[in-house]
């Protein structure tokens, strides 16, 4: 299951990651999310298993 969260900035893209990341990497095995890139669209992605 994917929740995604959308913007057009890519300051704002970088601080929600790095806020995510530092509060799942306790919780979640892997790499809890990721930046994509489509264009001037960034996507945060955090993954998990259901």
């Amino acid at each position: 299951m994917e929740l995604i969260y959308y913007t057009f900035d890519e300051d704002e893209a970088n601080i929600v990651y790095n806020e995510l990341k530092s509060a799942l990497e306790d919780v979640v095995d892997g790499e809890p999310c990721r930046i994509r890139q489509y264009g001037k669209r960034y996507e945060v992605v955090i993954t998990w298993a259901t």
